[in-house]
């Protein structure tokens, strides 16, 4: 079944669009200067997201760093 007017392969899938965009940021933080805030390395399990997500306002904190981090390398 094909819904529009592209052919097999033209559209990544949401996972890879994902990992293309991780991708091409890290490569930019990478090789700049700019100091970029840390992203916790551990597990959830072992405390790595879970007091930020535990908060009322986490998700929202989180969706901050990821564009203010996002817009220093002009990716949004």
């Amino acid at each position: 079944m094909r819904l529009g007017s592209w052919k097999r392969g033209e559209i990544m899938d949401a996972g890879a669009r994902y990992r293309a965009e991780h991708s091409a940021w890290l490569t930019i933080a990478l090789h700049n200067n700019t100091r970029y805030p840390r992203i916790p390395a551990k597990p959830t399990h072992t405390g790595g997201f879970d007091r930020l997500m535990s908060r009322p306002s986490g998700r929202r904190l989180a969706a901050r760093w990821w564009a203010i981090a996002l817009a220093r390398v002009g990716v949004r």
